[in-house]
């Protein structure tokens, strides 16, 4: 971050390892169904002197009613860290200022406050300040926290929640490929400055966008995707716009995330998608030959309000077979249908297939986008009957003690009845014969 009349960047400072504990703010509980937002900010440097970037960012969000707390319907949760003391503090901020920035463990507040977000939340991690540009291949770092780290720190927040990444800060544009389940807002392209005052261009471009008439689908809510052109137009009118161009990347949510409601009568966007059913096409009582394939067929609807495209994966035994990209409108619906080659396998095998759906931003029921079907299925040559490799005179035997059965009858097994007539006879015995003494080669 730079302001104006600086040539110099200061070195970015070391932070403190003082872990100050974890307190929320607001203290009430979360009521069942509400949507809830989760913002850690946090100000930095800005060459000599400490910035309120952080703190203007807050003030400005807490005049909508997901993050101020007024509604039942959604309840925010806020974290501030700055290099300012409390009673330096803006007023309308001090209830969310936890420390100094330069005494606090940054690692275990991201992985206790953030990386703790449950399904459905939307979470925004907010700094303005310095960053530097190191290694090879050259990548940002803010605070001295790379994105290796910042993903690991994270854990399933990035994939049953969704964050956002609000970078007002020097080369902020190295961290568009941060996730492909985040959205990053950048103040800066990878060799660019971030320039500022008190507070940060980008930042002042942010707020101002929260009243400029941007609700472009008058869905009473302004999304990422429609406050970023915003800013980045105020940025570069503001500052030479061959220096600093902000850039942006949205993930899965392709710009549709909210982030303030801007018309109270208008709810919250609905993301749910689910796996309505998910079956074995080929019959699991009869014997597969190897190397035939196994089809599996599923279907996915949109059960939500929004249009989403997301990524459906089927896996066989936690290896994962196939992917589909798939877009679904509101209540539409997808059918996939896979097949899976057996070739390897041999036996009686239990067949776990498990396809899995994309959590969408704000989806609140997960249960729905995993579900799992168990078979087991006899892979194996028609004539082994007991599914030992072989052909022999064990194969005769077990045919010979259902002999004269049919389905229903105490020693029917239909594994038995190689040519399929519903009768285990003499046929049976001869297929077994036809194939004495074959050795299978898995």
């Amino acid at each position: 971050m730079r302001r104006f009349s600086s040539v110099f960047m200061v070195i970015i400072l070391v932070i403190g390892a003082f872990f100050t504990g974890s307190k929320v703010v607001p203290t009430k509980g979360t009521p069942a169904n509400s949507r809830v937002f989760r913002l850690l900010a946090i100000e930095q440097m800005f060459d000599s002197y400490y910035m309120k970037s952080a703190q203007f960012f807050i003030k400005k969000l807490l005049q909508y009613p997901n993050w101020n707390n007024s509604t039942d319907d959604y309840v925010s949760y806020i974290r501030l860290f700055s290099m300012w003391e409390y009673e330096d503090i803006d007023d309308e901020v001090k209830p969310f200022w936890v420390d100094r920035l330069y005494r606090v463990y940054l690692k275990e507040e991201i992985i206790n406050f953030l990386g703790n977000a449950s399904p459905g939340e939307i979470v925004v991690l907010y700094y303005c300040g310095h960053s530097h540009v190191i290694g090879h291949p050259l990548h940002s770092e803010f605070l001295g926290i790379s994105e290796e780290e910042l993903r690991d720190w994270l854990g399933d927040t990035l994939l049953r929640a969704h964050l956002t990444l609000v970078l007002d800060t020097c080369y902020s544009g190295y961290w568009i490929d941060f996730s492909n389940r985040s959205s990053i807002l950048a103040a800066s392209g990878q060799r660019q400055f971030a320039w500022g005052g008190d507070v940060g261009i980008f930042t002042l471009g942010l707020a101002e966008a929260f009243t400029a008439e941007n609700d472009s689908n008058n869905d009473g809510w302004l999304a990422l995707g429609e406050v970023f052109p915003h800013a980045r137009n105020y940025t570069e009118a503001t500052v030479d716009w061959t220096s600093q161009n902000p850039e942006s990347f949205y993930s899965i949510s392709e710009g549709d995330l909210p982030l303030v409601q801007i018309n109270e009568a208008k709810e919250f966007p609905l993301w749910d998608i689910s796996i309505t059913n998910i079956t074995m096409t080929n019959d699991p009582m009869s014997r597969i030959i190897p190397g035939t394939p196994i089809s599996i067929k599923a279907s996915i609807e949109n059960k939500g309000t929004k249009p989403m495209t997301f990524t459906a994966s089927l896996y066989v035994n936690h290896s994962r077979i196939q992917t589909y990209q798939v877009t679904l409108f509101p209540h539409g619906v997808e059918s996939l249908t896979c097949t899976w080659n057996t070739a390897g396998l041999y036996g009686l095998c239990t067949m776990n297939f498990t396809l899995i759906l994309d959590f969408c931003p704000g989806e609140l029921t997960i249960d729905d986008n995993i579900n799992h079907l168990y078979h087991k299925v006899i892979i194996a040559m028609r004539t082994d009957l007991n599914y030992d490799s072989i052909i022999d005179i064990s194969d005769i035997i077990v045919a010979a003690e259902a002999f004269g059965s049919y389905p229903g009858h105490p020693r029917w097994n239909p594994v038995y009845d190689i040519d399929n007539d519903r009768r285990i006879r003499v046929i049976d015995l001869a297929w077994i014969a036809s194939d004495f003494g074959l050795i299978i080669n898995i």
